[in-house]
């Protein structure tokens, strides 16, 4: 998890613990939150390891333009190996269509896909 948060954080706009959670949003906020989806796994030496997102947006338009922004800046980094400002090198892709879940209890509306992080 901590590997994705710094490559969210490194290469899109979103800032952890402002926009960018892990696990859970706090109450009143919008942003992108990630849980782990229990696939790690190992191949040729290579860690693969898929996480849940979430992005959760005041209102459906704003959701709307701010998931086609995180689409294209992991799009863009998806098309080759990057490395961190640490050396690490990984790659990141979206493996879905981002799917409407439901306005939440306070009234965001709430996205979800899946990541799959290569390092």
């Amino acid at each position: 998890m901590d590997t994705l948060l710094k490559v969210l954080d490194e290469t899109t706009a979103l800032t952890l613990n402002d926009d960018l959670f892990a696990y859970e949003i706090p109450l009143g906020k919008t942003g992108v939150w990630l849980s782990d989806s229990q696939t790690d796994s190992r191949f040729n030496s290579v860690d693969i390891a898929e996480f849940d997102i979430y992005y959760r947006g005041k209102t459906k338009q704003s959701a709307i333009a701010n998931i086609r922004y995180l689409k294209e800046q992991i799009d863009f980094i998806s098309t080759e190996v990057c490395e961190l400002d640490n050396g690490l090198t990984f790659k990141l892709q979206i493996l879905f269509n981002w799917d409407y879940l439901e306005k939440d209890a306070e009234g965001y509306f709430v996205f979800a896909n899946r990541l799959r992080l290569i390092k």
